[in-house]
């Protein structure tokens, strides 16, 4: 799957809906699939470095992001992130297969706003995590400029 080009939309804007780190090819495709057909504008990134270049350049609202990745690992690519892109503050959901505590409890100590056992999660839920993520975000923007 390869980016949707967008218009500049400006500095503070987004430029897609949600960036998917996902270094199975299959996964990845079934994930990428649901989230289209859902209407979610977004790609795809294979390793941890591609990630971090995607993220720079594309500004995804959410990162759907694997623990288990080529080059960085996702919880180094999770401490990366947030250090650089503070500014324009993605939401990120860790994704993995380990059950680990440890895994767990450095995914959302680091940042992550969940972590979905992959095997566990439908791509029908994860769209669902998706909605639910980003409409709650989009709520709360809404919130804040109304009171401001």
């Amino acid at each position: 799957m390869h980016w949707t080009r967008l218009p500049s939309m400006g500095p503070l804007r987004w430029e897609v809906d949600v960036l998917l780190v996902e270094d199975d090819a299959v996964t990845a495709e079934m994930y990428a699939t649901q989230l289209r057909a859902a209407g979610w504008v977004g790609g795809v990134a294979e390793d941890g470095l591609k990630a971090l270049g995607a993220a720079r350049r594309k500004r995804p609202r959410l990162i759907l992001l694997d623990v288990q990745l080529a080059h960085l690992d996702g919880l180094t690519v999770l401490e990366h992130l947030l250090r650089q892109l503070i500014a324009s503050e993605p939401a990120v959901i860790m994704l993995s297969n380990s059950d680990s505590p440890e895994v767990v409890e450095r995914a959302l100590m680091g940042g992550a706003r969940d972590l979905l056992r992959k095997s566990n999660t439908t791509p029908s839920q994860l769209v669902a995590k998706v909605a639910e993520v980003l409409g709650r975000d989009e709520l709360s923007r809404s919130l804040t400029t109304a009171i401001e």
